[in-house]
């Protein structure tokens, strides 16, 4: 039959169309046939090629190298003579200033304070109760060289002297070195001194022999002083430095 024949003419000639149809689409890969996401979800796949740059893989930038100082000039370091090891310094040693010495004989009429001397209770250590000026040392208060001794007695402290010693309360003093100026009527009758502290002395010898003294303290077992020696003075003499008119 005539359809028939077309029909089967029909179905023969489908495999060739189809194949021309084919060959006119472009090509699809798994990769494009899978690829359904959105752009808006997540970041796009980078290229196979290149890997993903997420900071990982970056290499950390060099250090930027660091100012040179600038260059200080340092004078050479000099060398002392005579120093034991060999001591340096970085600059020139200055000039040594001269000092002058002092003229002979400038301070030959200044005496010198003996300081600290602590004489005790004669009652308590009598070997150490008594002083001598003109050996500077303290004494037993009985030996024949002893110009002073130390007592406490009924509350009382007291400095002691021998019958042809005067003794003399210069009142109230800050040091030993202060002027003070006794009197002529000042001198004790009994040979003998209430001691205070803060308050200065003066002690004139037999043989015109002056001496100065300072108690610094005082208590039951003993008093501290400064002392020092004054011009000689006779005993003849009136109107001195001792005794103004």
């Amino acid at each position: 039959m005539p359809t028939r024949g077309f029909f089967a003419e029909a179905m023969m000639l489908l495999p060739a169309v189809f194949l021309l149809a084919s060959a006119d689409a472009p090509a699809q890969t798994r990769r494009d046939i899978g690829s359904t996401r959105s752009s808006g979800t997540r970041e796009a796949s980078p290229p196979a090629s290149s890997p993903r740059d997420d900071g990982r893989n970056a290499k950390p930038a060099a250090p930027s190298p660091a100012p040179s100082p600038p260059l200080v000039s340092v004078p050479a370091p000099v060398l002392i003579p005579g120093q034991t090891g060999g001591v340096t310094v970085d600059a020139p040693i200055p000039p040594m200033i001269p000092v002058v010495a002092p003229s002979p004989g400038l301070s030959d009429h200044v005496p010198s304070p003996i300081r600290e001397v602590e004489l005790s209770d004669r009652y308590k250590f009598p070997d150490y109760a008594g002083y001598d000026f003109s050996e500077e040392e303290v004494v037993p208060f009985s030996a024949g060289s002893v110009d002073m001794y130390f007592e406490f007695v009924e509350g009382q402290f007291r400095m002691y002297v021998s019958s042809d010693t005067d003794i003399q309360d210069l009142g109230p003093a800050t040091s030993v070195r202060e002027n003070l100026r006794g009197s002529e009527e000042g001198w004790s009758v009994t040979h003998s001194a209430a001691l205070q502290a803060g308050h200065q002395y003066i002690v004139w010898q037999w043989d015109g022999t002056r001496s100065r003294f300072f108690v610094k303290d005082v208590w039951s077992g003993g008093v501290l002083l400064d002392w020092m020696p004054l011009p000689a003075s006779s005993r003849f003499a009136r109107g001195g430095p001792v005794f103004p008119k």
